[in-house]
């Protein structure tokens, strides 16, 4: 190579390194060039000989493919020449653009022979969809298993149809492709060819329609009355009509009235309706729907089964929009504990923590009768009742016709409590206050409830004082006169129960005091505890119980004797008066008192007594 022995020099490696070492990489192809020219040496004697044989030797691999071409584009069938189309028309025979499920509509086939031959044995084979119906065939022969009819020969330029009648089901918006296949021979041939061809129906219009019926708003959790109406869309009657009526994520159906067809296993199924005629059935929906859903679809899919298949059509859907009402009900006590016959004092506060504004409150507010006295709080609130349930309306708490969101109203509430609550032990006084309201759009009324902080409710403790001279069986116990006479000692038995009501109660006193003319004998009985204490110098009778428990009872019993004077002849006289009992409930932890009424001579307790005669002589 020239560049070689041009650059490859030591003046290159002096003033030009770069072409140097370029030749320097090549040199050893130069090497090996120059080692061919030296051993070998071209002759040319037989050019002109190799020269014949690669021309003639070229001119065979021409022929050879040119032969495999002609051999590979060959084509001895005419199926190039052999034309077939379908079309699908309607039930006037004019071409259809849009094709409506469980339309009668006609699959047209047309076949053309454009070659030069006879096409002998000819077959056509159809592929329908699986929901189409096939009512009747203009050709002969027709195999219903396999769908194929036989076709007359077909002569050379000329052409035929065949027409297939029937009704076409399936789902809306959905591809339903036809297959056809001609299956021939050619006369003289016994080779069969096949030509295909297909066309591709999408369906986009439901043969049945209908229309759901719901509120425009909803409750988050709320039932209402609703209409499912069902339309044959079609001028054709139909049958195998099947409607699931499921419940699904936040909706549940029941049905509950029809006017055609049967319900079985949440499904309504009409076995027959007539064209362009409706079926209609009621239904109860309830709805409960999350508080971050704004929305609510209600979505119900009627099908038809047409061949054991089923074709669901288009949705039947119905939209409300869904509001998340709250009110948020509290209650603040005015004291933490409360004794029998306090006036106690609850706010309750109403906040608006709903979606949606509220109007027209009404707040009702049970009370239990076995702690609250019903007809004072009636006085006291100065609000209406029915039973024992306090109403508080707009009319007479203004606050209450409107209740904007985020906003809240407090209403003050006086609970008088009962002289004696009764019930189990250690009691508490829990109010429920329900409340209703109406919002805008929606004729249902809001309905809410909550439980307020208990109350503790103390005990009481009743005293029933009464005097006898008989006991309740009959028994004499008193002494002296009766009645009593003036000079005479009469003596008698004072009999003081001391009933406690609902929580524990310990260190209990009862006190009396003897009036003047009545003296202390020093007879007593007691059921629990000591023993009475007369004190002479105050005429004051004491009894300590050191714990009496909830709905548990205690008694003294002590003799009185009085000597009437002549001043006190034909009067009655007194024998005990201020009794009273103190005691420390252990439920509240607070003083709780009682107090008994007066007892006198005229016995009103011991009829044997009073028969005999109670005025002094």
């Amino acid at each position: 190579m020239r560049y070689v022995s041009n650059h490859l020099t030591k003046h290159h490696l002096l003033h030009a390194p770069h072409k140097w070492f370029l030749a320097f990489l090549i040199s050893p192809i130069h090497a090996l060039e120059v080692h061919y020219q030296k051993k070998y040496h071209l002759r040319f004697a037989h050019a002109r000989k190799l020269f014949l044989f690669d021309m003639l030797l070229l001119a065979s691999i021409f022929i050879i493919g040119g032969i495999g071409l002609f051999w590979h584009w060959y084509d001895p069938t005419v199926q190039k020449n052999v034309a077939i189309s379908i079309k699908i028309n309607g039930h006037e025979q004019s071409e259809l653009n849009r094709v409506q499920s469980g339309e009668h509509l006609f699959f047209s086939v047309t076949y053309k022979n454009n070659s030069e031959v006879v096409l002998v044995d000819p077959i056509m084979h159809i592929n329908f969809p699986v929901g189409f119906i096939l009512f009747n065939v203009n050709g002969k022969n027709f195999v219903t298993n396999t769908h194929s009819i036989s076709v007359p020969n077909i002569e050379p330029k000329t052409e035929g149809e065949i027409i297939f009648a029937g009704q076409f089901f399936g789902e809306p918006n959905h591809n339903y492709p036809t297959g056809i296949e001609l299956v021939y021979r050619q006369k003289n041939r016994n080779i069969f060819e096949v030509v295909t061809t297909g066309v591709i129906a999408t369906l986009r219009d439901s043969t049945l329609i209908g229309s759901l019926s719901a509120p425009a708003t909803i409750f988050e959790n709320s039932s209402w009355k609703s209409e499912l109406v069902i339309k044959n869309n079609n001028h054709h009657d139909l049958e195998n009509i099947v409607i699931p009526v499921e419940s699904n994520k936040y909706t549940s159906y029941k049905i509950d009235s029809t006017t055609a067809g049967k319900i079985d296993r949440e499904k309504w199924y009409i076995p027959h309706l007539n064209a362009n005629e409706s079926a209609t059935t009621t239904l109860t929906i309830t709805a409960s729907v999350p508080k971050n859903i704004d929305t609510i679809s209600l979505e119900l899919t009627p099908s038809i089964i047409i061949n054991g298949t089923i074709f669901n059509q288009n949705k039947i859907a119905a939209k409300s929009a869904v509001a998340h009402p709250n009110i948020e009900i509290s209650g603040q006590w005015s004291v933490n504990t409360a004794s029998p016959g306090d006036i106690a004092q609850i706010i309750i506060r109403l906040k608006n923590t709903g979606s949606v504004d509220l109007k027209n409150l009404n707040l009702s507010i049970p009370l239990p009768s076995a702690l609250v006295s019903i007809a004072a709080a009636r006085q006291k609130n100065n609000f209406s009742s029915q039973g024992s349930n306090l109403i508080i309306s707009q009319k007479k708490f203004p606050e209450l016709n409107f209740l904007a969101r985020g906003t809240a109203i407090q209403i003050p509430i006086i609970i008088p409590i009962s002289l004696h609550p009764s019930g189990a032990t250690n009691l508490n006084l829990v109010l429920n206050p329900k409340i209703t309201a109406e919002v805008v759009g929606i004729t249902q009324l809001f309905e809410t409830n909550a439980q307020l902080n208990p109350l503790a409710i103390g005990t009481s403790l009743n005293i029933n004082a009464s005097a006898h001279y008989y006991s309740a069986e009959g028994d004499q116990i008193g002494r002296g006169h009766l009645p009593p006479v003036v000079g005479k000692e009469t003596k008698y038995w004072a009999l003081l129960e001391i009933q406690n009501g609902t929580s524990a109660v310990s260190g209990l006193k009862l006190t009396a005091t003897l009036p003047s003319g009545v003296n202390w004998t020093g007879k007593t009985s007691v059921n629990q505890g000591r023993e009475p204490i007369y004190s002479p110098e105050n005429r004051t009778v004491s009894w300590e119980i050191s714990h009496l428990s909830a709905h548990e009872s205690a008694q003294v019993n002590f003799e009185l004797a009085i000597m009437p004077t002549p001043s006190e002849r034909g009067t009655i006289l007194p024998l005990l008066a201020n009794v009273h009992i103190s005691g420390w409930d252990t439920f509240i932890n607070k003083t709780v008192i009682g107090f008994g009424s007066n007892i006198d001579t005229s016995l009103p307790d011991d009829a044997i007594a009073r028969k005999k005669g109670v005025l002094v002589q």
